[in-house]
């Protein structure tokens, strides 16, 4: 059976190999999956998290003089699936198995389910811990986090099966390199001194 591939379009170019590798979006991807939003707030310049003030003009969250500046923050929204804790929490565990390196490599069908498998578990046993901690409220809704996440493991590793994210950006690569030959040679008038 073929694997199929990914197609490159004519006109790559380095950015999107680097759209390809962006961790960071996906990761923000995930904080919206699992019930975060990004919104602009006042943050408190001493403890980072978003500014209550109390009667006594101090934030509420670490005693300080109430002092901020509105920033972009992510927040819960009213369906979450966990708690701002439990989401960055999620974010930390997938970071330690999703960079661009490892997104770039070449894996087997059986290395990705090993990979997805170790996740899955370690997951599956963070959220029996630390249920109320992460606003878990049921076993339906932790079945559902555990699923989830286990599937962003299977597609990003899935992505890099038989090396097809390295074939995709060889492809890119060598769409820049012709166009920056071809460049090359139209403009060949040496080098003006």
């Amino acid at each position: 059976m073929q694997q199929s591939q990914t197609n490159v379009s004519k006109g790559s170019d380095p950015s999107t190999v680097e759209e390809i590798l962006d961790t960071d979006k996906f990761i923000a991807s995930v904080r919206k999956h699992f019930g975060l939003t990004k919104e602009k707030r006042t943050v408190c310049e001493h403890c980072g998290e978003q500014l209550y003030k109390m009667d006594d003009g101090r934030c509420a969250n670490c005693g300080n003089t109430a002092q901020g500046q509105a920033k972009m923050i992510w927040i819960e929204t009213d369906n979450k699936l966990m708690n701002k804790r439990g989401v960055e929490s999620f974010v930390t565990t997938l970071r330690t198995n999703v960079d661009r390196n490892q997104i770039s490599s070449n894996f087997d069908r059986k290395e990705i389910k090993s990979i997805m498998e170790d996740f899955h578990k370690k997951w599956a046993m963070e959220i029996s811990r630390e249920w109320d901690n992460y606003g878990v409220k049921n076993k339906p809704q932790a079945h559902k986090i555990v699923r989830d996440g286990s599937n962003v493991i299977w597609a990003l590793y899935k992505r890099a099966q038989d090396g097809d994210t390295l074939d995709m950006i060889g492809g890119i690569s060598s769409d820049v390199s012709k166009t920056i030959r071809e460049q090359n040679n139209d403009e060949n008038t040496g080098i003006g001194l």
